[in-house]
């Protein structure tokens, strides 16, 4: 897949000139015909927002050049943070393809600490997001989403995503490039899938945004790397089809989960070979199912696909 990260610096509340940014890069994107385009998070507003947030008209217009944005998007899927006004205003991710807005996800992990105040402006998403292009599945997470370990990205792999993609506006500090690169590798190397950041760029008020942006392999290997605080366009190539790394034989898994409040170890039910080299453990939690994908060796030296992290839901079917 050819996969485009568009690291853009976008001004607050310039929604009309943010637009006009996203649909130029949109469309050398297009000429390089990536298959899949990011841009950052709210990039269409600019972050932080704020109380900007509380005047519906700037949200009705956030909505409004998202819609405008989807016209001109092609064949090139395109993935762009805005502010979206439901039921109650959500941090989210719109997926843009073929003229239209085909999808919308919701960022479940507000942070509230430090420079962030996401919980003052934002309800959170309940729900991961997967997108099917062509043979390969897509999960959506937006920033700090993927800083915290578990749901929706292990969720999101057990589904079958290959690909997951995280669209941040990440503030700078020192050192920090470094620690958010090993983190993401971490998930990489978690979920047996590559992982894709894009990150804004530019400044507002005491804040600085570095970019960064980078994309890694399901071992956690980075494979390209955007410029540090300058706009850039990066084009990569991954291949969703690799294999997932090598485990020793003999590998094991031990775990525990909590029932009624007092850690008892997991209920197994009968392993379930449903292919070879893929072993799946079924477990009870509070009277329901639960599945986990685990690391296991075979004693003839080969290994079997690796997809760790507790799914509660898929428990009728895995991929």
């Amino acid at each position: 897949m050819r996969l485009a990260l568009s690291q853009i610096n976008v001004t607050v509340g310039d929604i009309a000139g943010n637009l006009q940014r996203i649909r130029a890069a949109q469309r050398d994107c297009e000429e390089a015909e990536a298959e899949l385009v990011l841009f950052p998070e709210l990039a269409l507003t600019g972050y932080p927002p704020e109380d900007l947030l509380l005047r519906e008209h700037f949200l009705a217009d956030a909505r409004s050049a998202l819609e405008e944005l989807a016209k001109d998007v092609g064949e090139s899927v395109a993935v762009v943070g805005f502010p979206e006004r439901a039921e109650d205003v959500y941090n989210a991710a719109a997926v843009l393809w073929q003229g239209s807005v085909q999808a919308i996800y919701r960022k479940i992990h507000l942070p509230n600490y430090g420079v962030f105040d996401e919980r003052r402006y934002f309800k959170p998403g309940s729900e991961g997001g997967l997108l099917e292009l062509g043979e390969h599945r897509v999960g959506l997470t937006v920033c700090e989403d993927m800083w915290e370990p578990g749901a929706p990205a292990t969720d999101e792999a057990l589904a079958g995503a290959t690909l997951l993609l995280n669209i941040s506006a990440s503030p700078y500090q020192a050192g920090k490039g470094l620690v958010r690169e090993r983190m993401f590798s971490a998930r990489a190397r978690d979920n047996v899938a590559c992982v894709a950041f894009c990150g804004l760029v530019g400044g507002q008020d005491e804040l600085v945004f570095d970019g960064h942006s980078f994309v890694t392999d399901h071992t956690g290997q980075t494979l390209a790397r955007a410029r540090q605080f300058e706009e850039d366009l990066l084009l990569c190539e991954i291949d969703l089809t690799a294999p997932p790394p090598g485990l020793y034989p003999g590998a094991f898994v031990q775990a525990s989960v909590t029932l009624h409040g007092e850690p008892r170890p997991l209920i197994p039910a009968e392993a379930l070979l449903a292919q070879a080299g893929q072993i799946y453990v079924a477990m009870v939690q509070d009277g329901h199912v639960k599945l986990q994908r685990v690391r296991v060796g075979n004693d003839d030296g080969s290994t079997v696909e690796v997809l760790e992290g507790l799914s509660e839901y898929r428990t009728a079917r895995l991929p």
